[in-house]
């Protein structure tokens, strides 16, 4: 194998071969652009300002294409219709020994690629890699997560909802080839030509979509599923308005599919692709972050239990864009030696060789926040003075959040540091914890002023119920963990709903405000509490949002003993970029951002600096938690950091006002 690291973006002039090209420019990876017309490559490595090669190799040339590929370590395949143009270029990466990647969405050209080329590959030693884009790379991850621990299972189905989706002309294209038929069914353990879907079906998705009628789909993931997972049957499906926006036609496309079928084998389709030729090449920018998608996949064991996995996210071009970059990425690392025609689970293995460390779970591959895609950034200490481990952390390349890796570490939410006892020196505190619950309602009332309806979610010990109350809020809250539940009780007199987010009975559009104070980053999926939440709220409700900012200035001085990170517990840890991106995509216009914050910012850097010098982590804070006893090394250390405090403000201060605070607050408005 040549050139290590060398990536072709073989139909770079195409819409989506130009967004594969620039993702992979933007990440200054080694590039050769390819196609059939070098003047327009050409004119798209100027429109790139990069000094990349240009190769022209027509699709029927195949001492052009293996020319095109021959110093290159991995090809990502963008030009489509697949079926019809694909397979060349297979055959081309594998002659060469070049490791193959590309953004199909046509599951006869998948099942073709399983079929005809694993052995070759195998042969050859390199990686064959169909579909690592939107279609179908997320589905096909959370299948699998949804199956674990139910297998083997009776059913999996899978159903996608998409919104404000304009296609390209590429997609428009494929779409006409799926719907001359020859799509695969998986039934009985086997796959066989697929029949006409029901002609009136509904799926419920999460909010903001319910329950939308539905059609059958020639998703990828039918080829996929059943190569990793233990399933008698595969059903895939598709909001019916996605293919057709009035929902009352909705019957209409699966009894219209088998006659469009038979059509299309006549010279129609010529007549259709001409014109396709004819429109936009695809959607602007504007366009594409307009749209949004969920993607739901429920694993029905025999056993009679059931496993439900969710994905969401926007923008799917720019999502194929860098998942397609991230797989040749990884395809083309030095040493990387997986075998065969793979299913994007095992490409996403990190680390290359089969030596590496263990394979990433679907939550560990897409950023919660952005969509993005996740990539090995540090491990750091645990926070938990009782948990002497390290953990791993993986960072988005596009809004810079992490994810803690791993599962998490059971009852950690009701022990240690964050027990329901009351801490050293509550009573003293208490008055300034009091003004930080004011501090904490003026930021909400400019966007929900009383005496509307505030649901605190993670409400602890109801402290901040009560505040506003207090203020003229009808304010309740909402808290999982039943010995804080009693405290609230107990201490404020203030009754908690106990319950998760995902299981509370709130009704649709009902609250006037949602308070998440450093709530969230606790989540294992903030992208769906997100969703769920803006759907408690009406048009024009608020939700206020704190998080530790994983781009501050004292999360640069903490390093790996930052104070908030707060490991294993923080399970994201979330950057503004980062943070905003999740609350548009669970349809929630921010409109304030808040750097400077008394309640968590000085104190996060005072003890982030002491962090430095300490052996127990943030050990005045796990000694007043009663979490810590006495260490007369860390404590003195302590005592001698304290007159310190002023000058950490000080910084602290210069920090948010420079908005690179330790903790941000974001007020964001549900769309009316």
């Amino acid at each position: 194998m040549a050139a290590a690291g060398t990536i072709a973006v073989y139909g770079a002039t195409g819409y989506t071969g130009r967004l594969v090209a620039r993702e992979a420019a933007r990440r200054e990876l080694p590039l050769v652009l390819s196609g059939r017309d070098a003047a327009r490559l050409h004119a798209v490595a100027e429109e790139l300002q990069i000094d990349a090669p240009v190769r022209a190799a027509a699709l029927d040339d195949r001492d052009a294409l293996r020319h095109a590929l021959g110093d290159c370590t991995a090809v990502i395949n963008c030009a489509g219709p697949f079926t019809r143009l694909g397979e060349p270029v297979v055959r081309a990466a594998v002659e060469t020994g070049t490791h193959y990647a590309d953004t199909t969405g046509e599951q006869p050209f998948m099942q073709r690629v399983f079929e005809r080329y694993d052995d070759a590959a195998r042969a050859a030693e390199v990686a064959v890699v169909p579909a690592v884009g939107f279609d179908y790379l997320p589905g096909d991850l959370i299948c699998r997560l949804a199956a674990t621990g139910h297998e083997p299972l009776r059913e999996l189905v899978l159903a996608y909802a998409v919104k404000g989706f304009a296609a390209t002309r590429g997609t428009l294209h494929s779409a006409l080839l799926a719907l001359r038929g020859g799509d695969l069914a998986y039934e009985d353990g086997e796959w066989r030509p697929a029949g006409p879907g029901p002609l009136r079906a509904a799926f419920t998705f999460p909010e903001p979509f319910g329950r939308q009628p539905v059609a059958k789909f020639p998703a990828g993931e039918v080829v996929t599923v059943p190569r990793h997972t233990r399933t008698r049957k595969v059903t895939s499906l598709i909001t019916t308005t996605t293919m057709l926006p009035v929902a009352g036609l909705a019957p209409a496309v699966t009894a219209l599919t088998p006659l469009l079928g038979i059509v299309l084998r006549t010279p129609v389709r010529a007549l259709a692709d001409a014109t396709i030729d004819r429109f936009p090449e695809g959607p602007s920018e504007e366009e594409r972050r307009r749209s949004r998608f969920t993607v739901v996949a429920l694993a029905h064991g025999e056993d009679g239990t059931t496993g439900r996995g969710v994905v969401r996210g926007g923008d799917v071009y720019s999502l194929t864009a860098t998942c397609a970059v991230q797989a040749a990425s990884l395809l083309a690392a030095e040493g990387y030696d997986r075998t065969g025609v793979l299913r994007p689970r095992p490409l996403l293995r990190a680390g290359p060789g089969r030596g590496g460390r263990r394979s990433l779970s679907p939550r560990e591959s897409i950023c919660p926040a952005c969509a993005g895609v996740l990539a090995p950034w540090r491990r750091a200490p645990a926070s938990e003075p009782a948990l002497a481990r390290s953990f791993l952390l993986l960072r988005c390349e596009g809004c810079g959040t992490a994810v803690t890796a791993g599962r998490p570490v059971p009852d950690l939410h009701d022990s240690g540091a964050y027990t329901a006892a009351p801490p050293r020196l509550a009573r003293a505190a208490a008055p300034v914890l009091d003004a930080f619950d004011r501090a904490r309602l003026r930021l909400l009332a400019p966007v929900a002023p009383p005496p509307g309806r505030l649901l605190d979610v993670g409400a602890g010990r109801g402290r901040f119920v009560a505040a506003a109350r207090a203020a003229g809020y009808d304010a309740s809250g909402l808290e999982p963990s039943a010995e804080r539940v009693q405290a609230a009780a107990r201490e404020h007199g203030v009754r908690l709903s106990r319950s998760a987010i995902e299981e509370a009975d709130v009704a649709a559009a009902s609250l006037d405000a949602v308070t998440l104070w450093h709530v969230v980053e606790h989540l294992e999926a903030p992208d769906a509490a997100a969703a769920v939440i803006a759907s408690w709220l009406r048009p024009g409700g608020a939700l206020l949002v704190g998080v530790p900012n994983l781009g501050s200035l004292q999360a640069r001085v903490g390093g790996e003993r930052w104070y908030h990170l707060d490991l294993p517990r923080h399970r994201t840890h979330f950057t503004v970029p980062g943070l905003l991106a999740l609350l548009r995509r669970a349809g929630l216009e921010p409109v304030s951002v808040h750097h400077v914050l008394a309640e968590h910012n000085a104190f996060g850097m005072w003890q982030s600096l002491v962090n430095r010098a300490t052996t127990t982590p943030s050990y005045l804070y796990n000694l007043l938690k009663r979490n810590a006893g006495p260490a007369p090394a860390d404590l003195a250390v302590t005592v001698v950091a304290l007159p310190l405090v002023p000058a950490a403000a000080a910084v602290e201060l210069a920090a948010g006002a420079a908005h690179r605070g330790g903790t941000v607050a974001v007020a964001a408005v549900r769309a009316g």
